[in-house]
C-alpha cells in the first residue's frame, strides 16, 4: 500500500501503511534536517541489527506529517508474535538504549511486547497541537524488512 497524501491537518490518514526503508525515505526524508533524522534512524537500525532484533519497525512521530522541522522519529519494534528470546533481547536493548537514543539520536524506542501497552494503537492518535484537539486519529508506517 502506498503512502497517502496528508490530511489537510497535516497527517497521514487514519490508518497503518505498510512501507519498506526506501519508500519511507523517499516520502519524509525531503530536506537537510529531514535527512539528518533519517540518517539517525538508520543508525538506530545498525543498533538494533547489532543487538540481533527482529519484529516490524513501526514509525511515528513528528517527522511522519507535515512539520518543516520535525521534532524526532519515534519508532517501535513489534515483538508481540516473536520468540521469547527475541523478546528479551528487546527489553534489555530498550533498558540499555532508550535514554541515549533519545537524547543523542532523536529517536524515540519502544518495544511492542505481547500483553504490554499496544503502542501501534497508542502512536495512532495525536496530542493537542496547533492543528489537532488530543485523540485525533492519525496514520503511522509498518516496515517489515528492515534487517
Amino acid at each position: 500500500m502506498a503512502i497517502p497524501p496528508f490530511n489537510e491537518k497535516g497527517l497521514l490518514p487514519e490508518g497503518i501503511y505498510q512501507c519498506t526503508l526506501e519508500e519511507a525515505q523517499e516520502r519524509f526524508a525531503t530536506s537537510e534536517h529531514r535527512a539528518n533524522l533519517w540518517n539517525q534512524l538508520i543508525q538506530v537500525i545498525g543498533i538494533m541489527k547489532e543487538a540481533e532484533l527482529s519484529g516490524a519497525l513501526l514509525i511515528d512521530g513528528s517527522y511522519v506529517t507535515d512539520k518543516v522541522i520535525p521534532r524526532d522519529i519515534e519508532v517501535v519494534l513489534d515483538v508481540r508474535t516473536e520468540f521469547p528470546e527475541k523478546i528479551g533481547k528487546a527489553l534489555i536493548f530498550f533498558s540499555n538504549f532508550h535514554n541515549r537514543l533519545k537524547t543523542d539520536l532523536g529517536i524515540d524506542w519502544y518495544p511492542n511486547l505481547p500483553g504490554g501497552n499496544d503502542f501501534s494503537a497508542f502512536f495512532q492518535y495525536t496530542r493537542t497541537t496547533e492543528k489537532t484537539p488530543a485523540g485525533t486519529k492519525k496514520g503511522i508506517l509498518r516496515i517489515e524488512s528492515w534487517n
